[in-house]
């Protein structure tokens, strides 16, 4: 991740006799800020580490400019100062820095976030529950943090890294974690089950007892497993809120307790389907994907969109690798009915480019090349790549074989298979 740069322009006034820039000690009498819309003057005074009526020599100014560029929050700071009354006062020029980024807190269970987010801002300032992404602010709130763990005579370190919300994504908080204490999910609490029972609801979360609870960890673990239970039972805008923290035992060393309340929904039924955008595959063939979901059994989704990659599989092996089923659900609440429209997106289709197998003998490996099936020119079956391995496993003495299947831009297929 690319670190804030942060500027720093020094912008001195002239200064009437009686004040001058070497080491003479005046009076502080008034501490400005302007240019900021995410902190108040009071804020960035504080920040400055400066206080008014404070004996200070103009020379310090610099100093406080830069502890206020240091922090990151900050894309620029400048500043100025002259004479008021029988002292001076000084005015810093801010620019925030262009990015804030939201907390979270992934396992300090001693506190409520809000709870947390409270003690911060006492002890950091400019601490405003977001923070730019580097810089002394996130070292500050990092200490405090660790701090808080120390006063409670708990033993780990407070710990800190950036969060995204799945690989390849772009970064959307800075997630604080407590490392080195071991915090065990020993049981879960249900609340509000009523159309599956909380026993199943404890089933289906078996495997998250015996965690170490991270918050993000978990909930991301609760959702996968209860959108897969409900939505099998129809009940399909099925929600839980964020799981509530209990700890048992000791306080130092606690196990944990998650209390999840449910809100289940109506429970649904399919009604029509209809496919849309269809024209290499007959409606009657990609019916036969969906054959299990019926009008007027429960609208189990996850058998549907089982049904939907069935259905997208038959054009992948007509060499339509570009395209998708995509579910379109239309609720008739009143009802408790939803029907489906299935809209076919079918994209190019791709043709055999080359074949090439390497890391065997000559002979082998044009062997291999001989009784590849797919000739080039030929519809692309997506299908026959690993029926090709498993066919000819005992020609390569079982060694597994790794293999690079890459669709060019001129809509071909070349298929390089290493040893």
């Amino acid at each position: 991740m690319r670190r804030l740069r942060t500027f720093l322009f020094l912008l001195p006034l002239l200064i009437s006799t009686g004040f001058c820039l070497g080491g003479d000690t005046v009076k502080l009498l008034a501490i400005r800020a302007t240019g900021s819309h995410e902190f108040n003057e009071s804020e960035i005074a504080s920040a400055s580490g400066l206080k008014v009526n404070q004996g200070i020599a103009p020379a310090e100014f610099k100093n406080a400019a830069d502890r206020l560029a240091a922090t990151g929050a900050f894309a620029q700071v400048g500043y100025k100062y002259g004479p008021l009354g029988a002292g001076m006062f000084v005015e810093f020029q801010v620019e925030d820095a262009p990015q804030f980024l939201p907390v979270r807190f992934e396992n300090f269970v001693w506190n409520t976030d809000d709870e947390l987010i409270t003690k911060l801002a006492e002890r950091v300032p400019l601490f405003h529950g977001h923070l730019p992404p580097g810089g002394g602010l996130v070292d500050s709130t990092l200490a405090a943090l660790q701090a808080l763990l120390s006063e409670r005579g708990i033993i780990a370190h407070a710990a800190m890294r950036m969060h995204s919300p799945a690989a390849g994504k772009s970064i959307d908080a800075i997630s604080f974690y407590v490392d080195g204490l071991p915090l065990i999910v020993k049981d879960i609490e249900i609340k509000n089950a009523e159309l599956v029972p909380s026993s199943e609801v404890k089933t289906a979360l078996k495997s998250i007892v015996g965690m170490s609870f991270e918050r993000g960890v978990v909930e991301d673990s609760i959702r996968y497993r209860l959108e897969t239970l409900y939505q099998s039972r129809g009940l399909l805008h099925a929600t839980f809120d964020p799981p509530m923290v209990a700890m048992t035992g000791d306080e130092k060393n606690p196990d944990i307790v998650l209390k999840i309340s449910l809100h289940e929904g109506l429970q649904y039924k399919f009604g029509h389907f209809q496919w849309t955008g269809n024209t290499v595959v007959l409606v009657s063939e990609l019916n036969k994907a969906i054959s299990k979901c019926s009008t007027g059994a429960v609208a189990n989704l996850p058998l549907l969109v089982q049904g939907a990659k069935y259905a997208n599989g038959m054009y992948m092996n007509k060499g339509y690798l570009e395209s998708k089923v995509q579910l379109m659900p239309s609720y008739d609440d009143q009802n408790k009915t939803v029907d489906y429209e299935l809209h076919v997106v079918e994209g190019r289709q791709f043709h055999m480019g080359r074949i090439t197998v390497v890391g065997l003998e000559a002979s082998q490996c044009e062997k291999l090349q001989n009784a590849w099936k797919i000739k080039p020119g030929e519809p692309y079956d997506a299908s026959y790549e690993p029926q090709f391995i498993r066919e000819h496993m005992n020609a390569l003495r079982g060694r597994p074989a790794k293999t690079i299947v890459t669709n060019n831009p001129d809509a071909t297929v070349d298929v390089r298979v290493e040893f």
